[in-house]
C-alpha cells in the first residue's frame, strides 16, 4: 500500500520525532518533503513547528534552507531567510 504524503501526515511524524526526542528523524521528515516536489507541505509543517509549543532550533532553520536550495527552491529559501532575518533570527 502506498500511502499520499500529507501535511497532516508529515506533522503527526515531525511532531512524534519532537516528542521522544528525535529530532534528526523529525528533520529528515522536512527534508523528505522538499526532495519529494512538495516545498509548500514542508514549509506548512516548518510553520506548524514555529507557531506551536516545539521551538525549531539553528539546525531546524538551516536544514530547511539547506532542502530547499539543493532541491532548485531557492526562491522559497530566501523567502524563508528573510522571514527569519525579519524575526530576529540568524540561521548560522
Amino acid at each position: 500500500m502506498v500511502c499520499k504524503l500529507s501535511t497532516r501526515l508529515m506533522n503527526i511524524c515531525v511532531v512524534s520525532f519532537c516528542k521522544v526526542q528525535q529530532l534528526e528523524k523529525a528533520e529528515a521528515v522536512i527534508v523528505d518533503a522538499i526532495r519529494l516536489g512538495k516545498p509548500e507541505e514542508a514549509n506548512k509543517v516548518f510553520q506548524d513547528i514555529v507557531m506551536s509549543k516545539l521551538s525549531p532550533c539553528s539546525t531546524t532553520f538551516n536544514t530547511m534552507l539547506n532542502g530547499l536550495c539543493k532541491n532548485g527552491y531557492t526562491a522559497n529559501a530566501l523567502m524563508l531567510f528573510r522571514s527569519l532575518q525579519r524575526h530576529g533570527f540568524i540561521p548560522q
